[in-house]
């Protein structure tokens, strides 16, 4: 006799909601959770700091400058060997 073999469609799989969260309980769930709750919070909480300070616009944005200035890369690039300053040429 041979054993059957259950198959399943892993496409339904993938977007059916589950019964029941399991992982709701766990700790690093819910460590994970009030992680990105206080994160958001103390955001709300500076953006809405900076609009009483009278900033509008991106200034009110916290961090704003910081990840701008990170993500942007400048055009011009120092050639190696060029940190030394130029000598005057003599008349």
């Amino acid at each position: 006799m041979r054993p059957q073999i259950r198959t399943t469609s892993y496409s339904s799989m993938l977007l059916a909601w589950p019964a029941k969260w399991d992982t709701q309980d766990s700790p690093f769930a819910i460590a994970l959770c009030m992680g990105i709750g206080l994160l958001l919070l103390s955001w709300v909480l500076a953006y809405l700091h900076n609009l009483a300070l009278g900033h509008r616009g991106t200034a009110a944005v916290p961090l704003y400058r910081y990840f701008v200035a990170s993500l942007a890369h400048s055009d011009y690039q120092l050639k190696p060997g060029a940190s030394q300053p130029p000598t005057p040429i003599a008349m």
